[in-house]
């Protein structure tokens, strides 16, 4: 193990021993409606600390949620798509290959059970044929894997 996923192991089990943080309710067998929203905001704590000189380039993309019929007119009209991914880290991955070059992670939210929609599936293919990575992630250990390969 690396100093550095051993500080980030650390870390992780300080948030979830402290009580202040929903980290530890994220492998929760039967989620509740807002699991979704919690484990997103695990991803951002998480990054903010690990990565804080990085913290301006992960950012969420408002998508979702409860608006009035006006608001969501106006953010449609402002340019909001439907099955955008949830966060966007905007660096890009450069490897010696070409082949494995990314522009950038799109990065969906999701509970242990939760199922991408079939417009999420449509941007999900888009962006990818456009040379950005994109996954799903389930829980803060899928995150810190994700980010931790990515960069």
């Amino acid at each position: 193990m690396t100093s550095k996923t051993k500080v980030q192991k650390e870390r992780l089990k300080s948030a979830i021993d402290s009580g202040s943080s929903s980290v530890g309710k994220l492998s929760q067998k039967n989620p509740r409606k807002n699991d979704e929203s919690k484990i997103q905001q695990s991803f951002i704590r998480w990054f903010s600390l690990q990565y804080s000189k990085l913290d301006k380039l992960l950012f969420a993309i408002p998508n979702g949620g409860k608006r009035s019929k006006i608001t969501a007119s106006i953010m449609k009209s402002e340019g909001q798509k439907r099955g955008v991914a949830d966060l966007f880290l905007s660096i890009p991955k450069r490897t010696y290959s070409e082949m494995d070059y990314k522009n950038g992670l799109y990065i969906e939210t999701k509970t242990d059970i939760g199922k991408q929609s079939k417009v999420q599936k449509e941007f999900q293919k888009a962006v990818e044929s456009q040379g950005y990575q994109y996954t799903i992630c389930r829980s803060i250990e899928e995150f810190i894997k994700t980010i931790n390969d990515y960069l």
